[in-house]
């Protein structure tokens, strides 16, 4: 039997089970080096070893060495030299011996390499401190990523308002065991439903109110529009009503990059969405508007589909070589919603709704992101590639933007990469909202009179 060349970098006795079974006289694997490494300043003879030994593997033994082996990934990927994690003691243990796993989860630094956002702790404890919260969507991955961070803080109760039964549930079996999880509350619940939603928001009476909840899948919207509308815009006109009627003082609403001159029903109904808000401005509750990129490995997101692809070997197929979005990790997120409640909390400005947006850096070519992950995974890139390009739609764009034409810059947060948003606070007028819902039309004619309803927003 031809044995595989292995190199390991950075060993340590957490992995010493690992070590011990490739060591063993029948072992398919052969391993030419094992050594201690500085990557940032060794890359360059690692590259070296792994070709003068004919390295086929490259185990790390480190989290941290594959931020550096991902800056020089495509010398890997040309060689075809697979880069994997080493089992832990406590993996061989609990999941017998893996070297090659089918899929892992890769944390956003190491695929996109820029710094998040942060939040200061000591701030958050104190204006968190014995507060009541409702997270519409806390089941989510967005809203569940909101809930555990929060936990961090000495909050009084977190209210999660969700309608999918088997997010809850799934939710809960999984975090049961987080710290001050027996501070969560869980209620099954649609925020289209006006009169079940004051009913329970008065009976809770949280003083903040941080509504992830939405419709977001892009293709999705497009053939059910009205239930789009109906989610992500009278939803949000209901919890607002509910919030102000019931005396909640913050309320942070999540909307996305392609509320930025959009150009599908997503971007429309989120963009509608956020002046909603508008409608609920009053002197005794304070909101704050937040716009995401692509949250990565979020549900439905690109992530997760490529994820799915690779799991049950189907080839990933790509619209277009040059399209390319902006990307959050959910940690970066939850902070994002956070700050921005901060931001409300502690300032003097008497505005009392304000858009806020995250630099995330620049954005990310859907390509390279997919070549990164398949690489990572232990696969060939050739293989799980389509070669053919599909086509960008005509409800797609080549990139995003953060910031629409009608929209400025007005100042950038202080220590911190958030940036506020300055445009014309114009009000819904639902009366065409109600009037596009009574329409029994095709999805093209509905679609061309929800696009009149955001051009007459944003305009001047």
């Amino acid at each position: 039997m031809n044995k595989i060349n292995l190199g390991i970098i950075n060993y340590n006795k957490k992995y010493k089970n690992f070590l011990n079974f490739i060591s063993q006289k029948n072992s398919r694997y052969n391993i030419v080096f094992n050594k201690k490494l500085n990557l940032e300043k060794d890359i360059i003879s690692l590259k070296e070893d792994v070709l003068k030994n004919e390295v086929k593997i490259l185990v790390i033994c480190d989290h941290t060495a594959l931020y550096n082996l991902n800056k020089d990934i495509n010398f890997f990927i040309k060689k075809k030299i697979k880069i994997v994690r080493a089992s832990t003691n406590k993996d061989v243990k609990e999941h017998g011996f893996i070297i090659e796993k089918p899929f892992r989860d890769f944390s956003f630094e190491e695929i996109f390499f820029r710094n998040t956002l942060k939040i200061e702790n000591k701030k958050i404890e104190k204006i968190l401190n014995n507060k009541k919260i409702l997270i519409t969507g806390g089941a989510g991955s967005i809203g569940g990523a909101l809930v555990k961070k929060i936990l961090d803080f000495s909050i009084k109760e977190i209210y999660v308002l969700d309608n999918s039964e088997y997010n809850v549930f799934k939710f809960k079996v999984l975090n049961e065991n987080y710290k001050n999880f027996n501070k969560v509350k869980f209620i099954i619940s649609n925020i289209e439903n006006n009169k079940n939603l004051f009913s329970n928001i008065s009976k809770l009476r949280p003083d903040i109110i941080f509504h992830t909840a939405a419709l977001k899948h892009v293709g999705f919207l497009e053939n059910n529009i009205k239930q789009g509308i109906y989610t992500n815009i009278i939803g949000t006109k209901n919890i607002l009503k509910c919030s102000v009627e019931n005396k909640v003082k913050y309320f942070i609403h999540v909307s996305t990059d392609k509320a930025a001159d959009p150009k599908n029903i997503l971007g429309m109904t989120k963009l509608i969405s956020e002046y909603v808000c508008h409608n609920f401005m009053n002197k005794k509750m304070k909101i704050g508007i937040v716009r995401f990129g692509n949250v990565f490995n979020s549900n439905g997101s690109v992530a997760e589909i490529f994820k799915i692809k690779m799991l049950n070997a189907q080839k990933i197929s790509i619209s277009h070589p040059k399209v390319e979005r902006y990307f959050m990790s959910e940690r970066e997120a939850a902070n994002l919603i956070i700050s921005a409640f901060k931001i409300l909390n502690i300032s003097k400005i008497k505005e009392n709704c304000r858009l806020f947006i995250c630099d995330m850096g620049k954005p990310i070519k859907i390509l390279e992101l997919a070549k990164k992950m398949i690489y990572l995974s232990g696969r060939t890139p050739s293989n799980f590639l389509k070669r053919k390009f599909y086509g960008l739609g005509s409800i797609e764009k080549i990139t995003e933007k953060l910031v629409s034409r009608n929209e400025k810059i007005k100042d950038k947060i202080e220590k911190s990469n958030i940036l506020e948003l300055d445009r014309i606070k114009n009000k819904v007028n639902f009366k065409f909202v109600d009037q596009i819902l009574n329409m029994n039309s095709s999805n093209k004619t509905i679609k061309k009179e929800l696009y009149k309803v955001t051009k007459s927003l944003i305009s001047r």
